[in-house]
């Protein structure tokens, strides 16, 4: 079915589940006027499907001949997370200007739950926005790998790079020991 019908279908009841992002169904869900408790969310990760989400690409060739537009690119998706994370307030206007339309309280929820449940992770607490676990990488690829029945693997060295990353310091979302702000 088209992605835009999944939580109608569920609440209409012509379909018993759905899958999608935790922080796309669930809201849209909760504003369909299905309540949290009556929600059963299975997430992937803890079903031994640990894989990483989204993420920022590039050509080979686009940056061997562009490394200061990338390293550019990369810092601003940075910045911009960690902006978002420190003042999610601000965060929320920004979608608001964007968007006249939007319903604010129901991304303020978005927005909370993907700070905190998806965003926040221990590893970025301790190691900062883009740092990759080499081997849970590996593992990501082998379960395309696997479940595509792809004739042939890769490593993460040859999908992931840190040299456009800014300085650890500078990846950090919060200072050691504080707690991420919560969404309006």
């Amino acid at each position: 079915m088209d992605a835009n019908l999944r939580e109608q279908m569920l609440v209409k009841g012509q379909v018993d589940a759905i899958t999608g992002f935790l922080t796309s169904a669930v809201p849209s869900l909760e504003a369909l006027g299905v309540k949290p408790s009556e929600l059963t969310v299975m997430r992937y990760d803890a079903h031994g499907l640990d894989c990483y989400g989204n993420a920022v690409f590039g050509t080979r060739e686009f940056v061997a001949r562009n490394p200061r537009t990338t390293a550019a690119m990369v810092k601003a998706v940075n910045n911009a997370m960690l902006e978002m994370v420190r003042s999610p307030t601000a965060a929320l206007n920004a979608i608001k200007a964007r968007d006249p339309l939007v319903k604010m309280d129901v991304e303020a929820g978005r927005m909370a739950m993907y700070i905190r449940d998806i965003l926040l992770t221990a590893h970025v607490k301790a190691n900062g926005f883009s740092s990759v676990d080499p081997a849970r990488l590996q593992k990501s690829i082998d379960a395309v790998v696997e479940t595509y029945g792809l004739g042939s693997t890769t490593t993460p060295g040859q999908v992931y790079v840190d040299r456009f990353l800014p300085p650890k310091a500078g990846r950090m979302p919060l200072p050691q020991g504080v707690a991420a702000p919560a969404a309006p």
